[in-house]
């Protein structure tokens, strides 16, 4: 009769722990799929006028960064992405750095919002990143402004 309970022990824990990673991986997809799309930032960094558009690819993981800072063309990073069920917001450029900071991450309707410390961007939805962006943007190289993230 111990036998028996301890494997219907056993049996409900197993149950409980598949149960909960289900639930986790529901909610990690809800959260990277919060964010999937295409965001647009324009504001001022430094005292210089910033525009960015990020794209977030929830099918592999994966992020396009378009930075303009000042004059001239934008700059195009690619990488990974990873987002926590606390929704904390992380990467790596395909370059091998990882991102500045990590950032928690708010949506509100059209508006996606990171945070880190002191650093917020709020980034409108923009459906696709512009021809004339992508057309004219110029690869980066290891001596190039940082990107914003």
């Amino acid at each position: 009769m111990a036998r028996l309970l301890y494997r219907l022990f056993i049996a409900a824990v197993a149950a409980a722990l598949m149960s909960s990673c289900n639930s986790d991986q529901k909610i990690l997809e809800q959260n990277v799929n919060e964010i999937a799309g295409i965001w647009h930032y324009a504001g001022n960094e430094a005292g210089q006028p910033v525009d960015v558009y990020l794209g977030f690819y929830p099918e592999n993981n994966r992020f396009d960064l378009y930075q303009k800072v000042g004059e001239g063309a934008y700059k195009h990073y690619t990488g990974t992405f990873s987002m926590s069920l606390s929704k904390v917001l992380g990467g790596k450029y395909d370059s091998g750095f990882a991102w500045a900071r990590e950032y928690t991450v708010s949506r509100s309707g059209n508006i996606l919002k990171l945070s880190a410390g002191d650093y917020s961007f709020e980034y409108t939805y923009a459906e696709v990143i512009p021809e004339e962006v992508t057309g004219h943007s110029v690869p980066t190289r290891s001596d190039d402004m940082l990107p914003i993230l």
